[in-house]
């Protein structure tokens, strides 16, 4: 044992001596900070964040690329391989502060060279195991979409943001001693232990943990955290987890409530009824929903009640805990439509006010139910999304009844509706619509709007194939959404509405192995003159790029050139990785996009804008996606008409 370690001592002497240079410093060995190993044939591409200069090895006889890189905008390196053989790329440089390396089939990845690290963006990838230890500077770690088994993060003192979604063989994850305040661990079904003793969750958060949680007889250790007395440990427990600390106090049910006794509901309509067990510690919170009448009223396990014909039904709550009930009496009735019968869901508090119209095809004059149901799902919807949420006051709302002789809306062929709206493609998962969009504008004007011009229409159809389309007018500013009252309802009403309609922003998603054509080019520098479509660019230099003004900003981290947009993987860019405008699972639009939709809005109303304001007040909420941004293609491109 002697022997080696005076060898080991004498050979690292000599390294030593030979860093140093004529002046007596010595140099750090310039070593790989990253290790890369992929079989991935085709593009492989990395993404780095940090100062001074980045060399890749690619590892196949091509020389080594050296880039100068930012510590604020992404500076990407792309490299095509011809065939499908193991290869590790090595990056060299002493100071990266984030990697992104997602979708690059990557099976191993050696990071232990970068103790500076922050960041870490490795989805999509083949990862079955992920060292961490050396990388005592991060900060955030997204590693959703592998096939890793276990990770061990503890110890990790920065570490706030921890996303692992999608990892079907992951078994433990130990956070121990980190900081993490946020993170999501959605379909990863064969979890059994988690340790997360030590770190800032608060019960909300831990709350949301358990819910994620697959149906397992799992372990997982939550001392210490500052949710631990607070959070139901139910929603775990019922799943066959084992919650410890096990020495909480217990704490029995008192009583519970609801937060109606009585309710009205059209026929087709659903409501949610919300229960208020007592106390709000209470240890066991099962409580069990039932109906006297299913006929005309049924209930969901989590208190939602669907009205199926007129009549009457009871609607109760029991908990195990001590047997405590609550009721509510429910009412249906048909509520019919009256064609051209519109009301103001809501009328602005600030401002001179903006106008939103929400109409419907497809509904027969007995669906007033369903009707007025999706229509309040969609309204919602588009304002729960930044900057929507916080300007929502400054928005008139209206809702015009339309009656068809036909429900629902054509495949391939106009039914007898009132707008003749149909989905292009017959049988198809995703589709295009057409509708009669001169008739729709006439509807809207049956409102006491302000300007057709500048006013959103969006119409829901009864139908529930997933499908979004919109149909804008550059020389005019009207425009029709069209969105279908599906499970995805929300997240069309926020791509099409929100940001189609009224943002007047691009589609960011891209199809694979496309380029962009003259013709685009063309297309987007035309509408960039018209001030529409300033989420995509066709140039990525940092001096030109339209959000320019968010690069380098330390809010604004995020922002950056990605290329991939417009329909088109090459030649045009857009902000950031992922938004609602590329990822219907993400509800976020990326910050120029929420900065020019401000900005329109405060134009409406007559009131000043300034991009230095707008950096100050905007609302950055956190998102989590559990998909890559460039497969996501579930709706069709904004009709260039």
């Amino acid at each position: 044992m002697l022997k080696i370690s005076l060898t080991l001592l004498t050979t690292c002497l000599l390294l030593i001596l030979v860093a140093c240079n004529n002046s007596g410093k010595i140099d750090k060995p310039d070593l790989p900070a990253v290790k890369i190993t992929t079989a991935k044939m085709g593009e492989v591409k990395i993404e780095l964040l940090g100062y001074e200069t980045a060399t890749i090895n690619w590892a196949d006889g091509t020389p080594p690329e050296t880039k100068q890189i930012e510590s604020q905008a992404l500076t990407t390196f792309t490299h095509s391989y011809k065939n499908a053989v193991d290869r590790t790329i090595t990056i060299t440089g002493n100071k990266i502060t984030c990697l992104y390396c997602a979708g690059n089939q990557t099976s191993s990845l050696d990071v232990s060279g970068c103790p500076q690290l922050y960041g870490l963006y490795c989805p999509d990838n083949l990862l079955t195991n992920l060292d961490l230890t050396e990388c005592t500077s991060l900060m955030w770690l997204q590693c959703s979409i592998n096939q890793l088994t276990s990770l061990d993060v503890s110890g990790l003192a920065k570490l706030t943001r921890f996303w692992c979604i999608l990892n079907p063989n992951l078994v433990m994850i130990n956070c121990q001693g980190s900081a993490v305040n946020e993170l999501a661990l959605d379909e990863c079904p064969n979890l059994a232990e988690l340790h997360f003793e030590n770190i800032w969750l608060q019960a909300p958060a831990l709350n949301k943990l358990f819910s994620s949680l697959p149906s397992v007889f799992g372990t997982i250790y939550i001392d210490n955290n500052p949710g631990v007395y607070s959070c139901d440990r139910n929603l775990a427990e019922e799943k066959g987890w084992t919650v410890y600390p096990l020495d909480r106090p217990s704490v029995p049910v008192t009583g519970i409530t609801l937060n109606k006794n009585v309710l009205s509901l059209p026929v087709g309509a659903s409501e949610a009824l919300i229960a208020d067990i007592l106390p709000s510690n209470a240890t066991n919170k099962a409580a069990s929903w039932s109906s006297s009448n299913p006929s005309v009223a049924t209930v969901s396990n989590s208190g939602v009640v669907t009205s199926h014909t007129a009549g009457n039904a009871t609607i109760s709550i029991t908990t195990k805990d001590g047997n405590h009930a609550a009721s509510c009496e429910v009412t249906a009735a048909v509520k019919q439509l009256v064609d051209g019968k519109w009301y103001a869901f809501q009328t602005h508090t600030v401002g001179s006010g903006i106008d939103l119209v929400f109409l419907g095809d497809g509904y027969t004059v007995g669906e007033g139910g369903k009707y007025e149901m999706f229509m309040h799902e969609a309204i919602d919807g588009f304002f729960d999304i930044q900057p929507f949420r916080t300007y929502r006051e400054y928005f008139n709302v209206y809702v015009i009844e339309v009656v068809s002789a036909e429900s629902g809306i054509g495949d391939g062929s106009p039914k007898d509706t009132k707008f003749k709206t149909f989905y292009t493609n017959a049988s198809e998962s995703v589709g295009s619509m057409r509708t009669d969009f001169h008739k729709c504008f006439e509807y809207a004007q049956m409102t006491p709007i302000y300007h057709i011009d500048s006013t959103v229409i969006v119409l829901i159809t009864n139908s529930e194939r997933s499908s979004g389309t919109t149909y804008d007018y550059w020389n005019t500013g009207r425009n029709v959404a069209i969105c279908t009252a599906s499970y995805n309802l929300k997240a069309l009403v926020q791509h099409e509405a929100g940001g189609h309609g009224f943002g007047r922003l691009a589609d960011e998603y891209y199809t694979s192995g496309t380029t962009i054509s003259e013709n685009y080019r063309e297309h987007i520098a035309s509408q960039h003159g018209d001030g529409w479509y300033l989420n995509v660019d066709i140039t990525n230099d940092h001096q030109k790029v339209v959000w320019k003004d968010f690069l380098g900003k330390p809010k604004y981290g995020m922002v950056g050139c990605f290329e991939g947009a417009f329909y088109c993987e090459k030649g045009v860019w857009r902000p950031e990785e992922s938004s609602i405008m590329n990822n219907m699972s993400i509800s976020n639009f990326n910050a120029p996009s929420r900065a020019l939709i401000v900005k329109r809005i405060k134009n409406l109303v007559g009131e000043p804008f300034t991009m230095e304001w707008f950096m100050e007040t905007d609302v950055i909420e956190p998102t989590v996606s559990t998909k890559i941004a460039s497969d996501i293609h579930s709706f069709k491109p904004l009709l260039l008409l």
